[in-house]
């Protein structure tokens, strides 16, 4: 698993895997992006829109349909004090 963060957008990808094939995007409830692989249909990362200003509000952010990722104001921690790193396509 891969995270990569753009300070910029306050934007976290999550990668779980590398698709084989080409990506399909879906829209959440809540405005994330689950992104899976076209031939396997399996989710390969979610995208998680305002995250350190979600953290910050204490906010847990739990995304159902992947399981259990939650992050937490020490995710913030960790990244509100680094460098962005470079953004993902």
């Amino acid at each position: 698993m891969t995270f990569s963060y753009d300070e910029d957008d306050d934007v976290l990808y999550v990668t779980f895997a590398q698709p084989k094939n080409g990506v399909r995007y879906v829209e959440t409830d809540r405005g994330d992006v689950l992104r899976f692989c076209e031939s396997t249909n399996q989710i390969v990362g979610v995208t998680i829109m305002f995250f350190a200003d979600r953290t910050r509000r204490g906010e847990v952010i739990d995304v159902p349909e992947v399981g259990i990722v939650a992050f937490s104001a020490g995710m913030h921690t960790l990244i509100g004090h680094g460098k962005p790193h470079a953004k993902q396509a």
